[in-house]
């Protein structure tokens, strides 16, 4: 079984998925249709998103960093509307689309990943992604997970 671990959710997949190959002939762990994955985190109702806290979060200090339902929406529409699909809403949204849409909306290039000696390849962005300005009031950072493999 392969696993990657999205800010707390982990999504698996069989050894045939694993294998299976985007576009561009890098495994895609998640999705066999080529379709990638990041997280969106959002900006809290007030302070700071907890990317940027000097302490973890916990049951003692979840509230400040709670998104309201507010921004959940709008972040939501504005990646549908590029045509990313949102498939888990939080604190962060899991987002899933295709290398091609990421590119455009966040003004990088999705390359391959330097193979490790017994994992996959994988694409990064070539820069850090640059939030659109529309996006701004609700979102703080967009991360592309690493993919993980555990072998039996």
């Amino acid at each position: 079984m392969y696993f990657n671990t999205v800010f707390g959710t982990t999504y698996m997949c069989s050894q045939n998925q694993y294998e299976q190959k985007d576009h561009r002939g890098i495994a895609n762990i998640l999705n066999p249709n080529g379709h990638m994955m990041a997280e969106a985190v959002l900006k809290p109702m007030q302070g700071k998103s907890f990317l940027h806290s000097s302490e973890p979060v916990s049951s003692e200090n979840i509230n400040q960093f709670k998104v309201s339902n507010e921004t959940i929406k709008k972040a939501k529409d504005l990646f549908r509307k590029s045509e990313i699909e949102v498939v888990q809403a939080g604190m962060t949204l899991t987002l899933m689309g295709l290398p091609e849409k990421f590119e455009a909306l966040l003004d990088v290039k999705m390359i391959a990943s330097k193979a490790d000696s017994e994992g996959p390849q994988y694409l990064i962005p070539n820069k850090d992604p640059v939030i659109p300005e529309a996006m701004q009031p609700f979102v703080d950072a967009i991360v592309f997970p690493k993919p993980i493999s555990i072998k039996p």
